[in-house]
């Protein structure tokens, strides 16, 4: 089989987990050829089974509208690709939800779209109305069963989507982050962090004083400064410098998901890197955290408000650590060769 990996955005975020991707696929014996679609070197290091295309792609802009402008143009300039190129199916490990509508009506063989943040987008009425016109004449992948389970509802055949394990980082980077030998601290370094959670966390704890007291130390990620901090609480702005990022994961005891509540259908990678360096996680109650707590419940655990955060850390303060098997069968759970065998009954 020849398999050509395409991309319309190559974000900077996902290219961990696309590079892990790619290595799986080219470990797979029913891949005879590996077409990929490059852009700046974003796949570092190929073997000789992949050729490789390179693509100019236009600017993007912090203006949305601009941007979706340059996804289209963006979209044109794969579609004269791809003409270009012999293949049996396609991956678009990344796609743009609206401008995809182009490229679906010029390639002909099986398309497979890999979802992320794209299946929270189509909560706007506008995008779920554009997707709706190709969702059943192309193939999903998915990371998690309640993510299929939503586009199941919004009318996709269940039989148009696969759902595979989300590839873990690159476990000698989270090995680094194992070390418990710091405070008890508590840190919530992801980048989409609610502001009103963490007003409330600093608001609540200049009150009651209750990490303080419990000699408890929170590290919290935001975009808003604040002029008084409880003696408890630190705050991180700005970029994380990656020995910094280590360095806060070693000394933590857990991680906090602070996300707000209207992410719902996507992935967390702060989630992954927490559980790989078996850190014990609480979350607001949104779906991927209760994914993972219904899976690991000595690991993982969810809040419903700020006073009910606070008590699930002075519990988890004095509670074990995370048990060896639970932790054995959660990387079993999302192994290479778990993932291979999943992408097998694409490659069928």
């Amino acid at each position: 089989m020849r398999l050509l990996i395409a991309d319309t955005i190559f974000p900077k975020g996902h290219c961990c987990l696309n590079k892990h991707l790619l290595e799986i696929l080219l470990r797979n014996e029913k891949i005879a050829e590996v077409k990929l679609i490059d852009y700046q070197d974003y796949y570092a290091n190929h073997s000789n089974k992949v050729t490789s295309y390179n693509v100019s792609f236009l600017f993007k802009s912090k203006n949305a509208y601009l941007n979706y402008i340059c996804q289209f143009l963006n979209s044109i300039l794969i579609v004269f690709l791809c003409l270009r190129i012999r293949y049996d199916k396609v991956f678009f490990f990344t796609f743009d939800t609206l401008s995809f509508t182009l490229l679906r009506l010029v390639i002909c063989k099986p398309i497979y779209l890999f979802h992320h943040n794209n299946t929270d987008h189509l909560l706007n009425k506008y995008k779920r109305k554009i997707f709706k016109t190709y969702m059943n004449k192309v193939n999903h992948v998915v990371f998690a069963d309640f993510i299929k389970d939503y586009l199941v509802s919004i009318g996709v055949s269940a039989n148009r989507i696969f759902v595979i394990s989300h590839p873990l980082p690159d476990l000698s980077f989270t090995s680094k982050m194992q070390n418990t030998n710091g405070p008890n601290m508590y840190i919530a370094l992801g980048h989409a962090n609610d502001e009103n959670i963490i007003h409330d966390l600093i608001e609540y704890e200049k009150q009651k004083h209750c990490l303080e007291r419990n000699n408890i130390h929170l590290v919290l990620r935001t975009q808003n400064s604040f002029n008084e901090l409880p003696l408890s609480i630190n705050i991180v702005t700005g970029f994380l410098a990656e020995e910094h990022y280590i360095d806060y994961y070693r000394k933590a005891k857990g991680v906090l998901i602070l996300y707000p509540d209207y992410f719902k259908y996507r992935f967390s990678g702060v989630l992954l890197d927490a559980l790989v360096a078996k850190k014990k996680v609480i979350g607001r109650n949104i779906p991927i955290v209760r994914y993972y707590a219904q899976r690991y419940p000595s690991c993982c655990s969810f809040f419903e408000g700020v006073d009910d955060l606070m008590k699930k850390i002075l519990l988890d303060n004095i509670a074990l650590n995370v048990n060896e098997e639970v932790y054995t069968s959660f990387l079993s759970a999302h192994s290479d060769q778990v993932i291979t065998s999943q992408l097998n009954e694409i490659l069928l």
